[in-house]
């Protein structure tokens, strides 16, 4: 079997992106900027979910939330989380659990989680639902919790 592909005007993965391709250059949204660092959605709808990229800057900490429906797995491309989950309304402070590049973990609905970023890390986040800023703020809960260190 020949590894050309079947239609000529398919490129291979290993090619150089071609920009002028509108599924290769549009992001869903602008994105959001905090103190946190970045975070720029790739897509909303679609499969009904949400994929982002979200750039985390070393000592912040995201989340310190639940979500009431929404559902999400990280994939970390580079850097490393410390992750905390409980249930909700629980006062405890769980283990942390450290996941590093090319590990991936998930976070289901109606947990309580927190996320600090010893240094610079980029993952990929892919939620069920679409998460446009609004929707994401509306899904949310936010809740004390507190880290070791803080």
């Amino acid at each position: 079997m020949s590894d050309e592909p079947t239609n000529p005007d398919n490129k291979r993965p290993t090619d150089p992106p071609d920009y002028t391709r509108p599924a290769l250059s549009r992001l869903a949204d602008d994105g959001w900027t905090s103190d946190a660092g970045v975070i720029v959605n790739l897509l909303h709808g679609g499969f009904g979910g949400t994929v982002s990229v979200l750039d985390s800057i070393a000592g912040s900490v995201r989340a310190r939330h639940w979500h009431r429906h929404d559902d999400h797995f990280l994939f970390i491309l580079s850097g490393e989380v410390e992750y905390w989950e409980r249930a909700i309304g629980a006062t405890d402070l769980p283990q942390c659990q450290r996941f590093v590049a090319g590990e991936m973990f998930y976070t289901p609905p109606e947990r309580e989680h927190a996320m600090r970023f010893p240094v610079d890390t980029k993952m990929i986040s892919i939620s069920t639902l679409s998460r446009t800023h609004d929707e994401h703020e509306a899904d949310v809960v936010r809740v004390e919790f507190k880290l070791p260190g803080e």
